[in-house]
C-alpha cells in the first residue's frame, strides 16, 4: 500500500467525521435560530432542552456508528499494509535468488515460504495488537469528544438572550455561533489541549498504520536476514530528521538512532541523537530493510544535499525568509484557519446571520490571498482539497471589499431565463421517458423539472427534489434555498437520506448557469449514495450522472475545468471535456438526454 493510497484511505475516513461535525454545527445553529423566533412568554425552556437532548442522542449515535465503521476500515488497511510489505519490491531479488525464479514470477505464496511461518504469525499478531490498540484509541476519542457541554452552553445563552429581550438577538448570539462554528466537535485532553475530532482520528490512524508498517518491515527484514535499514528521504524534511534521511544504517546503529542515541551510518557519517524516532510522532519518514548483499542506496549524497540546499533556500514572504519546511507549515495553518471560517459560515447560514457570513467570507478571502502569496513565492503545490467543507456556500460581499480569490472563472452566464412554453412540448417531455425504466418515476422527474424551472425562472437559486426510485414518491425537497449556485441541504433532504436505503434515491435539481453536472454534483451523489442524479438547465438541456468508483475533490475537478478553459474552451465545453476525462479516470457516468 503506497503512502498516497494510505493517505487517500485515511482522508475518506476523516471526511466522515468532518461531515458529522458539520451536522453537529448545523443542529446547534438551527436550534438557536428557532429559539430566536420565540418570545419570552412562548419559550418553553424544557421543550428546547428535550429537543437538544434528542439532537445530541442522534449525534452521539452517529458518532458511535462511525467509530465502529472506522475500526473495520482500519483493520482492513492494516492487513493490506502487512501483506504488501511481504511482497515489497525491495525483497524480490532475494526471493528470486533463493527460488531460482525470475522476479516477475514471484507470488505471495512463494514469498511467504522465505519469510517463514514464525514471522508470518508474528505479523498476524502485530496486526491484531495494533488494531486492538487503535480500537481503544478510537473509543477514547469518541468518549472524550466535547459534544454535550458546548451544545448545552449555546442553548442556555440563546434562552437567556430571549428572556432578556435583547435589542438584536442575532448580534447577541453572534459570538456563540462563531465559537460553535470554529470549535465544532473537539477532543479535549486532561492537559487542557484540544483538537478537532476529524484531525485527531486522522492522526491516530496514520500513526498506528505507520507504526505497524515499520514493525512489519523490521520483522520481514529480520526473517530474511537483512542487516540494515535505509531511511526514506523527501523534500522539505523537518530539521531534526533532515541530516539522517536517505542514509543507510546497520541494524545496531539504527536501533541506537531510534533510542535517542548518537549513531553512525555505513559510510562512516556520525549523527547526534534525534528526539523523535523514525516513522513515529507524526514523522513522514520510513526505515526500509537494507542488505549490503542485495540492496543499493536509493539516494546519492548529491541528491540528499540538494534536498538540504533547496529547503534552506526556501522563499521570502513579505520581508521574512522561510525554509520550505517552514513554508509548508504556514500553508497547513492557513488551510486549518480557512476550514474553521467555512465551518463558522455554515453555522451562520443555518442561524440566518448574514452579517457573520459576510465577515467569514471576507476572512476567507483574506486568508486565500495569503495562501496564494505563499504558494506563488515557494512554488509549493496548493492543497485546496484540505480546505473543503461540506455545505459551505460562498457569500456575496460588498463590492468595495477586498478579495484574495483570483484565477477563478465565474460560473454564471446571465442567461437564467426559462422558456416556459418549451416545458410543455412533447420534445421536452420525451427527454424524461426511459431515464429509469419506470414510467411512474420518469413522470415524477418530468413534473419536478417543470416545477423547479418555473419556480426559479430568472433566478440563480437552485431547488432539489429526492425521489424514491421504487415508488416515484417524493422523499425530500428543498425549494427555499437562500444561496445562489447551490443547494442548501435542509431537514427534509437530510431526513430522506437518513431514512432511505443507499442507492434508492434519485436527485433532480436545476442549473441556472446552464452547465452540465459539475464535480460538486457528482461528489454529493456519491457521498449521499444516490442511485442517479438528474440536472435540468434553464435552457432546456437534461443530464443524468452517477458517481464513480474512485474519489476526487471538488477543487481537483474545478482545476481540471479551469485548465481546459485556459486552452480556449468555453465553460460548458470545458466541463463536458472534464466529465469525459473523469469517466475514464474515476469511473463516473454522465449523459445528455
Amino acid at each position: 500500500m503506497t503512502q498516497e493510497e494510505l493517505t487517500k484511505a485515511v482522508e475518506i475516513i476523516a471526511r466522515r467525521y468532518s461531515d458529522l461535525n458539520i451536522k453537529y454545527i448545523r443542529q446547534i445553529a438551527e436550534q438557536i435560530r428557532t429559539i430566536g423566533e420565540l418570545n419570552a412568554k412562548s419559550l418553553n425552556q424544557i421543550a428546547e432542552m428535550v429537543r437538544m437532548n434528542a439532537n445530541l442522542s442522534e449525534i452521539i449515535a452517529e458518532l458511535n456508528r462511525l467509530t465502529e465503521l472506522t475500526k473495520q476500515d482500519v483493520r482492513a488497511i492494516m492487513q493490506r499494509v502487512t501483506e504488501d510489505e511481504v511482497m515489497d519490491a525491495r525483497y524480490l531479488q532475494y526471493y528470486a535468488e533463493q527460488s531460482g525464479l525470475p522476479e516477475d514470477q514471484i507470488t505471495p505464496e512463494i514469498a511467504k515460504q522465505y519469510v517463514g511461518a514464525d514471522a508470518e504469525e508474528r505479523l498476524r499478531r502485530s496486526v491484531l495488537y495494533m488494531a486492538a490498540q487503535t480500537d481503544d484509541r478510537l473509543d477514547n476519542l469518541s468518549n472524550t469528544a466535547a459534544v454535550s457541554e458546548p451544545y448545552r452552553q449555546a442553548i442556555d445563552r440563546a434562552v437567556l438572550a430571549v428572556h432578556e429581550n435583547v435589542t438584536s438577538y442575532t448580534e447577541a448570539m453572534r459570538d456563540t455561533v462563531r465559537e460553535i462554528g470554529s470549535a465544532g466537535m473537539q477532543v479535549r485532553y486532561e492537559s487542557g489541549y484540544h483538537r478537532r475530532l476529524d484531525t485527531a482520528v486522522r492522526q491516530n490512524i496514520l500513526d498506528a498504520t505507520g507504526q505497524l508498517a515499520q514493525t512489519a518491515a523490521i520483522m520481514v527484514g529480520e526473517a530474511l536476514d537483512y542487516n540494515g535499514f535505509e531511511i526514506s528521504a523527501h523534500a522539505m524534511s523537518a530539521p531534526d530528521h533532515e541530516p539522517v534521511q536517505g542514509r543507510v544504517f546497520l541494524a545496531d546503529e539504527f536501533y541506537k538512532l531510534q533510542q535517542n542515541q548518537p549513531s553512525q551510518d555505513v559510510d562512516g557519517h556520525t549523527f547526534e541523537a534525534i528526539r523523535r524516532p523514525i516513522s513515529e510522532w507524526n514523522c513522514g519518514h520510513f526505515a526500509y530493510p537494507f542488505d549490503t548483499r542485495y540492496s543499493k542506496r536509493k539516494y546519492t549524497d548529491e541528491q540528499l544535499q540538494k534536498y538540504i540546499d533547496d529547503n534552506k533556500a526556501g522563499c521570502t514572504i513579505g520581508k521574512k525568509k522561510y525554509t520550505l519546511y517552514e513554508t509548508s507549515q504556514i500553508m497547513r495553518r492557513i488551510e486549518c484557519e480557512i476550514r474553521r471560517e467555512k465551518d463558522t459560515a455554515v453555522a451562520a447560514q443555518a442561524v440566518g446571520d448574514d452579517q457573520l457570513r459576510v465577515d467569514c467570507q471576507l476572512r476567507i478571502n483574506h486568508l486565500s490571498g495569503l495562501y496564494k502569496q505563499v504558494t506563488d513565492a515557494s512554488g509549493l503545490t496548493p492543497r485546496r482539497e484540505r480546505m473543503t467543507v461540506d455545505g459551505f456556500r460562498r457569500a456575496k460581499v460588498p463590492e468595495n471589499a477586498e478579495s484574495g480569490i483570483s484565477g477563478k472563472h465565474e460560473t454564471a452566464t446571465d442567461e437564467n431565463k426559462v422558456d416556459l412554453s418549451l416545458l410543455k412540448t412533447e420534445m421536452y417531455k420525451a427527454k424524461f421517458r426511459g431515464i429509469t425504466g419506470n414510467s411512474v418515476v420518469d413522470e415524477q422527474l418530468y413534473r419536478q423539472a417543470v416545477a423547479q424551472l418555473t419556480h426559479r425562472n430568472g433566478s440563480y437559486k437552485e431547488d432539489m427534489t429526492l425521489i424514491d426510485s421504487r415508488t416515484g414518491e417524493i422523499a425530500g425537497r428543498q425549494s427555499s434555498s437562500r444561496s445562489e449556485f447551490g443547494v442548501d441541504y435542509n431537514s427534509s433532504l437530510r431526513k430522506a437520506i437518513a431514512d432511505t436505503p443507499p442507492q434508492t434515491l434519485i436527485s433532480i435539481h436545476n442549473h441556472p448557469t446552464n452547465n452540465p453536472p459539475t464535480g460538486a454534483d457528482i461528489i454529493a451523489s456519491g457521498r449521499h449514495a444516490y442511485k442517479l442524479g438528474v440536472v435540468v438547465t434553464h435552457h432546456g438541456r437534461v443530464f443524468t450522472y452517477k458517481a464513480g468508483n474512485r474519489p476526487f475533490t471538488e477543487d481537483y475537478f474545478s482545476q481540471a475545468v479551469d485548465k481546459k478553459r485556459g486552452m480556449g474552451y468555453n465553460e460548458v465545453e470545458a466541463i463536458e471535456l472534464t466529465l469525459q476525462d473523469f469517466v475514464r479516470d474515476y469511473g463516473i457516468e454522465w449523459s445528455e438526454r
